[in-house]
């Protein structure tokens, strides 16, 4: 395999108690990046002068510090990206940590083609409880949109599809690619991964996911995100008046809104109309999904 150069970005808020082992397992990886860019999003307790202490030992370390909350990690993110000077980036959270052969499978993957690479991983409370696993491998185009997209008109979307285990904190990427795309949307507070995803689906953009769990990720009660959850809500007003709207803005509203729902709480009918003109273009596509829905309806659990 040729020598493969990348970038790690570490988006920063509130953890001194986990910024320190999450930079250190960046550190260890058996493929040593170039540079690793924090950018700290305004950070209020004890993780900026980690941050400098770590960065004068460490000559890899440019850290960031943002002098206002953004309120979500899109935009710190589109910061380490522009500032990045490899071909290749991987993302990682402040609050998790890496198998030491993570880059080298993400390397691998990029060398193959793709544009965009994930890796599996572990949810794990403070108390070391397990919560979930996600390990699926899978490989998506643009081809796959054609089922995807007739499941999210039709509202029969299944809560664990592919695209939604897909957190950006398990991603590798190419440069090129993302910067082709804008990066993510900072008008999106929330499911701003998954609407990267579907747009690098919708340009022609390749994704490889590999099932080995090479990342843990703790889930506790500092949340990153802010308390404002009307972006979506004008994420709303803003897509309507835009051309090919429909299908991005029909799925991030619909994971957001109505994943707490079970599939038989949903209304169907309403969502058929839509659905006819692809129905038409695809029949096949159509029947597969129905007998797809006629099973997930009953297998769908309510998400908390």
């Amino acid at each position: 395999m040729t020598e493969c150069k990348w970038s790690a970005i570490l988006t920063s808020y509130n953890a001194e108690s986990t910024i320190r082992s999450a930079i250190e397992s960046i550190l260890s990886q058996s493929i040593p990046p170039a540079e690793v860019l924090v950018i700290d999003d305004a950070s209020t307790d004890g993780t900026r002068s980690i941050l400098e202490e770590m960065s004068r030992l460490c000559p890899q370390l440019r850290v960031f510090f943002l002098t206002k909350n953004t309120g979500g990690a899109s935009a710190p993110r589109n910061l380490g990206i522009h500032e990045m000077s490899t071909p290749n980036g991987v993302f990682f959270d402040d609050d998790d940590v890496s198998h030491t052969q993570r880059a080298l499978i993400h390397c691998h993957q990029l060398g193959q083609g793709f544009d965009f690479s994930y890796v599996g991983s572990i949810r794990v409370r403070d108390n070391g409880q397990v919560l979930q696993v996600v390990n699926d491998s899978f490989q998506l185009d643009k081809r796959s949109l054609e089922e995807f997209k007739l499941q999210v008109l039709l509202g029969i979307m299944k809560p664990k599809s592919q695209l939604f285990a897909v957190p950006s904190s398990v991603l590798a990427f190419k440069r090129k690619a993302i910067l082709q795309l804008g990066g993510f949307d900072e008008q999106l507070q929330r499911c701003e991964d998954i609407d990267l995803a579907l747009r690098a689906l919708e340009a022609g953009y390749t994704i490889d996911a590999r099932g080995e769990v090479l990342v843990r990720r703790l889930v506790h009660h500092r949340s990153y995100k802010s308390k404002n959850s009307d972006v979506l809500n004008e994420r709303v007003v803003q897509l309507k008046n835009q051309k090919g709207w429909s299908m991005r803005l029909r799925t991030v509203s619909f994971f957001h809104h109505k994943s707490r729902l079970s599939a038989s709480q949903r209304n169907y009918s309403s969502s058929i109309f839509w659905a006819l003109p692809l129905a038409i273009m695809s029949p096949k596509v159509l029947w597969k999904s129905f007998l797809r829905w006629r099973v997930d309806a009953h297998e769908a659990v309510e998400i908390k």
